[in-house]
């Protein structure tokens, strides 16, 4: 397949497939002299690997290591699992900062007068604080 073909079948642009080929994610297919390159149903299958692996989080600095564990499955999943727990990890803790977040932003909205003039404002007054 083209590499226009092979970017609307995985859901992206054709400039993101030059961009995991660039970064060493995507193997470049051979080309013949004189033609175009043609793409395989394993790139394909790659590039919706790192599609799946970016939605889920993962770097690209992190996929790199995760495609290299998909093409040799024969080794333990010992790392692949640590990598998914730290993942999840990270994910927590997002999580909290952006539930602190909330509760402050929530606070602020509960002391707010409403109505009032900006000069008045307890909103204001706590996002300059």
């Amino acid at each position: 397949m083209t590499i226009g073909e092979l970017a609307r079948r995985a859901g992206v642009g054709v400039e993101t497939v030059r961009f995991y080929q660039r970064s060493g994610l995507l193997a470049e297919p051979a080309r013949r002299p004189g033609s175009r390159r043609l793409y395989t149903e394993e790139h394909l299958n790659a590039l919706r690997f790192i599609r799946r692996c970016k939605g889920l989080g993962f770097s690209m600095k992190e996929i790199a290591p995760l495609l290299a564990m998909r093409r040799s499955r024969s080794r333990h999943c010992s790392r692949l699992h640590k990598m998914v727990e730290e993942a999840i990890h990270v994910l927590d803790a997002k999580k909290r900062m952006i539930e602190m977040r909330r509760d402050a932003l929530s606070r602020m909205l509960e002391a707010c007068a409403n109505g009032g003039n900006l000069s008045d404002c307890t909103l204001l007054a706590a996002l300059e604080e």
